[in-house]
């Protein structure tokens, strides 16, 4: 599996904490994965599939993701309140 991030510069660096792209497949045990809490909002991208795609907001439980096939996904991830300028 690859995982690639990106700090952004100003002026997006006072919204945006990460810009991710993640591509691949991680084989073993484990089928999903557990996502914990936090008090972000997330923007994924899934790229094998046009128009696809989430926004993930402030959690106060954590969630599994499937992790038991190919993915190519990207990501932004804002920082708390940084979202509400764009959406």
């Amino acid at each position: 599996m690859a995982l690639f991030g990106l700090q952004p510069h100003p002026p997006l660096a006072a919204f945006v904490s990460s810009i991710w792209l993640a591509d691949g497949y991680a084989p073993g045990p484990h089928r999903q994965e557990r996502i914990l809490p936090t008090g972000d909002c997330s923007l994924i991208l899934d790229l094998t599939q046009a128009g696809k795609a989430g926004v993930s907001g402030p959690q106060s439980e954590s969630f599994l993701i499937d992790t038991s096939a190919q993915f190519f996904v990207a990501g932004v991830q804002f920082k708390p309140g940084g979202a509400f300028p764009f959406f």
